[in-house]
């Protein structure tokens, strides 16, 4: 049996980690008084709150923008290590095809 080697795309790997990291900032699953809110939007709330002074900056930190740098780090692993896997299928199919090709030439 034959092992075969395959070359992890960074390029790839990067950008679909981006796209999911950016992406799941936009998917509404925060609870917040019955309205469903996506992390940027609490962002995007609380910092409008802030720069008008409607909310002090202590009580901002203390309550969104500490949690939103905590999402912000389990978003960025899990979108690392799910795109990791997307490259590898990606890669693993370019070479079978890659693969099939030389053995019918």
């Amino acid at each position: 049996m034959k092992i075969t080697r395959f070359k992890t795309d960074r390029r790839l790997w990067f950008w679909i980690a981006l796209a999911l990291f950016v992406g799941s900032w936009f998917i509404p699953f925060m609870d917040i008084k019955g309205w469903h809110a996506s992390p940027f939007g609490v962002f995007r709330e609380v910092a409008g709150d802030v720069i008008h002074g409607d909310l002090p900056l202590g009580n901002a930190i203390a309550g969104a923008f500490i949690p939103l740098t905590v999402l912000a780090f389990v978003f960025g692993v899990a979108s690392i290590i799910f795109a990791w896997v997307v490259q590898c299928v990606v890669v693993i199919i370019r070479g079978k095809k890659h693969e099939e090709i030389d053995h019918v030439a």
